[in-house]
């Protein structure tokens, strides 16, 4: 999401719960049906959720919802949390400058923080490798390769040569 989390709403305070009773999860939201679709989408403990047992707690603000739910967090120690604890143990979330409503940043080890620049490097690359092969193709088309070559044998599809380039506009050799 590109806005920040509003501060001076009604938030919720919720609690997931499996068919045993056990805490899975404790979060915060303005929005829960959206929040709990995302959760569907995106969490694999998703199924493990009895929604049956699920709690919801309103507060005046954002800022309220948060102040409970890092004590909560700490004393409750949901199954599927993940916090940065001090060095004393409580729960706290890392503040990051560009969300400043204090949502989670995941912390790296050094051999992840690693894997994720060579992913980076791996997206600059290619998009460096797209970059070129599409001056390569318009200096190509320019100099009257005709389109079903260029297509044929750089697997590119006519509808995305005349997407990216326009449409020939002579009947080149």
């Amino acid at each position: 999401m590109t806005s920040a989390a509003p501060v001076d709403v009604p938030t919720c305070l919720y609690r997931f719960y499996d068919r045993t009773g056990r805490l899975l999860y404790i979060g915060i939201t303005v929005n829960p049906p959206v929040r709990f679709t995302r959760h569907s989408e995106d969490k694999p403990w998703w199924p493990e959720v009895d929604h049956t047992q699920t709690t919801l707690t309103w507060f005046d603000s954002r800022a309220e919802a948060e102040a409970v739910e890092l004590p909560a967090v700490r004393d409750e120690r949901p199954l599927h949390n993940v916090v940065t604890a001090d060095a004393d143990g409580n729960a706290r979330f890392i503040r990051d400058p560009k969300r400043p409503w204090g949502r989670p940043v995941t912390v790296l080890t050094p051999h992840q923080e690693q894997l994720l620049l060579d992913a980076v490097s791996a997206g600059e690359l290619a998009d460096e490798a797209d970059r070129k092969l599409w001056e390569v193709v318009e200096v190509a088309r320019n100099g009257g390769v005709p389109d079903v070559l260029l297509c044929d044998r750089s697997g590119i599809s006519r509808a995305t040569l005349n997407r990216r380039l326009g449409p020939r506009r002579t009947n080149a050799a």
